[in-house]
């Protein structure tokens, strides 16, 4: 572990933990599924203790969590076309919906990426216990978006900060 400030940077092999040069935090074993992460104090990031994080599991989309934020990078066309979706669905609902969508905060051009605010992923066990209570936001399903945005599974949904539910990937009609 090496402190640089006030950061506090690990890296974590599969047969020993280092403490050199300050490095990101990676599970060579593949535990954390593709992501990296820099630990910092609870009080900086009041969702989690990583102040940053990169999470490379999608196939279209990167994101990258900075903070309070999380920038999704389209990895190629697709992801391209799922950024210029979302941040189009989110300037175009109602609050009624826009109330159950992260929220977009800033769109780069072509759909490069969207920045949103940072959310806290839901567990597998929460996802099972609202899908099972029915817990889950419902989508009005009202022209012009009359096709459900998102799926009910974990990675795509998380609380913010106000512990507000709501759907992080809500690109689902743009990959058809």
């Amino acid at each position: 572990m090496t402190h640089v400030g006030d950061v506090v940077f690990r890296h974590v092999c599969a047969h020993k933990a280092h403490t050199r040069a300050p490095r990101l935090r990676a599970s060579a074993q593949g535990g954390d599924g593709g992501v990296v992460g820099v630990d910092m104090p609870p009080k900086l990031v009041p969702q989690g203790n990583r102040f940053f994080a990169v999470d490379s599991r999608g196939t279209v989309r990167r994101t990258i969590c900075i903070g309070p934020w999380a920038l999704k990078v389209a990895r190629n066309a697709t992801g391209r076309r799922c950024n210029r979706f979302e941040a189009d669905l989110w300037v175009r609902t109602t609050a009624a919906r826009r109330n159950m969508l992260c929220p977009v905060l800033a769109r780069l051009p072509f759909g490069l990426a969207v920045i949103m605010q940072r959310a806290r992923p839901l567990s597998e066990d929460e996802a099972e216990r609202l899908r099972n209570t029915r817990g889950f936001p419902d989508w009005d399903y009202v022209p012009p978006d009359d096709e459900c945005p998102f799926e009910f599974k974990a990675s795509d949904w998380g609380r913010l900060p106000d512990g507000r539910l709501v759907a992080l990937d809500y690109s689902m009609p743009a990959l058809d």
